[in-house]
């Protein structure tokens, strides 16, 4: 990483700490010496997974989203819990949200949500042989399950249907790689 470019906190204070996020104001010196000011969101890891069904189709979600304020289509997908791996995180969601689990999990990738405020970042895998569990959502988690062919959700993704980031991810990826992944 080039040096020339690093900016330093020179002081930071917390003005928010909620059960998902918390907010910091800090003051950063520059890479010419003078200062800013930046907000800073501190936010646990996601993790996200393209479920590939046995006939090639993927799974979706689709949920309200208050600060959207819009019902999302998404991939299955949520918070890292403090010490859990990326990987176990991704496989209990899948479990808790489309009621599956999966004989092959692989790693896509690592993305970060925002970086120009936030230290989020959601790890993305891709889930084949999928074996049928009982979804258990979230008790404040409510979701409607569907499927879809990759043809038809870079269609939603075109026309805007689709615009969450790590789920167009994702599906560029598994539309780039159909034959390896038995995607319909």
């Amino acid at each position: 990483m080039r040096d020339d470019l690093r900016e330093h906190i020179i002081e930071s204070e917390r003005i928010f700490s909620g059960r998902i996020v918390q907010l910091d104001h800090a003051k950063v010196k520059l890479p010419d010496g003078g200062t800013a000011m930046r907000e800073i969101v501190h936010h646990a890891l996601g993790a996200c997974c393209l479920a590939v069904a046995p006939d090639g189709r993927i799974y979706t979600v689709e949920q309200y989203r208050i600060p959207m304020d819009d019902i999302t289509i998404e991939l299955p997908a949520g918070k890292v819990d403090q010490g859990e791996d990326p990987l176990e995180a991704v496989k209990r969601e899948m479990t808790e949200e489309i009621g599956m689990t999966a004989e092959n999990v692989e790693f896509i990738c690592k993305a970060a949500v925002s970086p120009g405020f936030t230290n989020e970042v959601v790890y993305i895998y891709i889930a084949t042989g999928l074996v049928p569990m009982v979804a258990e959502p979230d008790e404040d988690e409510f979701l409607s399950v569907k499927l879809y062919t990759i043809d038809q959700l870079l269609d939603m993704i075109a026309d805007g249907r689709i615009y969450d980031a790590k789920t167009i991810m994702a599906i560029w990826y598994a539309n780039l790689n159909r034959e390896k992944y038995g995607i319909t």
